[in-house]
């Protein structure tokens, strides 16, 4: 929670994407990363990417003004159960499909252009990784996590705790973490190997489609993965702790 007699600057980021999801497209915009670095406090990510708390308080206060309705705050107070559905349904379906068109581009424009720009050859390589990484995630999260999660939510809400279920949840829950860490490593890897899907002179359209895919990419799993950490896993959490653990 934010307090709002404590300067925004001390509050971590988490903390400000949680109490003002209009904030999220923001950090997205400015490069703070909410979903994997959430426990950084305001004033030190602000440094980092060479931004005053003035210009990121006005930022957020212009956004806040658009009258553009965000879905992220029904989101963000949406019961677990929906939210693990909106979750596969909202990205995990789109991605297996997008990160499986992203490779098939980067093969090809690998195999036209990886002489004059070597990097499409690491881009590749990078994309192919993040393919399998994700995908072996997400079937974790599909058949361990959520439904260990929809149980014990499910217990909870009948007026009792299951002990058992709890002991179950905390591994994934501290894997899925792990994992997650991972993936933002590899999706940072590709931003700065691609100089931040900058696109070459004189390339063909394959080119600009597979660095305007990878933005794309970064902005979709970093609201994911923001959706998980912070909020899901949140509550998950907070069910550990309803259960005694």
């Amino acid at each position: 929670m934010v307090d709002r007699n404590t300067p925004i600057g001390e509050h971590t980021v988490r903390e400000v994407a949680l109490a003002m999801p209009i904030a999220v497209p923001v950090f997205a915009h400015v490069g703070i990363e909410y979903a994997c670095g959430g426990d950084l406090r305001v004033a030190e990510a602000c440094r980092q990417v060479g931004l005053t708390i003035e210009a990121l308080w006005a930022l957020i206060e212009e956004a806040a003004s658009q009258p553009v309705p965000n879905d992220l705050e029904f989101w963000h107070n949406a019961s677990p159960v929906s939210l693990m559905d909106h979750i596969v349904h909202r990205y995990h379906e789109p991605l297996r499909k997008e990160l499986s068109r992203l490779e098939s581009i980067a093969a090809k424009v690998s195999g036209r252009y990886g002489a004059a720009h070597p990097q499409v050859q690491t881009m590749q390589r990078l994309i192919t990784s993040l393919h399998r990484d994700m995908e072996l995630h997400m079937v974790k999260e599909e058949r361990v996590l959520f439904p260990l999660i929809k149980r014990l939510d499910a217990t909870l809400g009948r007026g009792l705790t299951d002990q058992a279920t709890a002991h179950q949840l905390l591994p994934p829950l501290r894997l899925m973490l792990t994992d997650h860490d991972g993936i933002m490593d590899l999706v940072r890897a590709l931003r700065e190997q691609s100089d931040g899907y900058s696109v070459p002179p004189g390339v063909s359209a394959s080119y600009h489609l597979l660095c305007s895919g990878l933005r794309g990419l970064q902005n979709d799993l970093q609201l994911h993965l923001h959706l998980e950490n912070n909020v899901l896993f949140g509550a998950a959490r907070d069910m550990l702790v309803a259960c005694g653990l």
